[in-house]
């Protein structure tokens, strides 16, 4: 169809997809085939669940996500759009349309894996839990309001610094921002307030490869987006079936598979 993101010829089907502020001159961008596959999801220790007609979309070119180097080797689609991962779950009746992660900081000297949970695998948190109702602006990302924002605040994980829009009112957040002696900063979401730690507030090079500085982990847009280095050790949990994203602080490295 005309919105659809593929275009088959000669029996192949193909993707190039951009995602994030699509304003900015380099943002997010994948590319690659696109087929249909069978997955085998573990449902226990001994069971398996066979999923027919999957939408399976394999990447062979990833640039400008922030990552080091671009270095990933592929990119798990979580969007709302109807072929990303959750969507195909929850049409099946699989994830119960809930789905939550916790990243490791990046910087841990100990490299762990970050755990991606689904449906009653998603701990819950007793205390200090906050949430706010997503809003319906478009059919593919997940975005909330912000309180001295335009056009809310855009959650992603699949870059890496976050972005702040420079259009906000009465003032320019972004250079409201600047170096403050490592401050913390706090995003007023409707209903609750996002608070991001000074250590992930800033990015610190490494010394071993001789580059020696530090910055503010900020990119000016025209848009706000939370980005994968201000969510470190940050519970997430995003509940489409009570509409809305919630999230706690937590010792990522603590979460572990069952």
């Amino acid at each position: 169809g005309e919105n659809s993101p593929f275009r088959c010829h000669n029996n192949e089907c193909f993707y190039d997809i951009r995602y994030g502020d699509l304003s900015q001159p380099t943002t997010p961008r994948t590319k690659g085939v696109a087929s249909f596959k069978t997955f085998h999801i573990h449902v226990d220790s001994s069971h398996t669940r066979m999923i027919n007609d999957m939408i399976f979309e394999c990447s062979n070119d990833n640039s400008d996500t922030g990552f080091e180097n671009s270095q990933i080797s592929r990119i798990l689609g979580l969007s709302r759009r109807p072929d990303g991962l959750t969507s195909q779950l929850a049409k099946r009746g699989i994830i119960q349309n809930r789905f939550s992660y916790c990243l490791v900081p990046f910087h841990d000297e100990l490299k762990r894996p970050s755990i991606l949970r689904f449906r009653d695998n998603i701990p819950r948190p007793v205390k200090n839990l906050r949430s706010t109702p997503f809003l319906n602006i478009d059919r593919n990302h997940y975005y909330v309001e912000l309180k001295d924002g335009l056009g809310g605040s855009l959650i992603d994980s699949g870059t890496l610094i976050s972005r702040i829009d420079e259009n906000t009112v009465r003032r320019n957040a972004y250079q409201e921002v600047g170096f403050r002696d490592f401050t913390t900063m706090t995003l007023h979401f409707k209903c609750g307030d996002y608070l991001i730690d000074g250590k992930y507030m800033h990015y610190f090079s490494d010394e071993k490869k001789g580059e020696g500085y530090f910055c503010v982990a900020l990119y000016k847009s025209s848009k706000t987006i939370l980005e994968a280095w201000q969510q470190q050790n940050m519970r997430i949990i995003y509940d489409m079936n009570g509409g809305r994203l919630q999230w706690v602080t937590e010792t990522c490295a603590n979460d572990h598979s069952p």
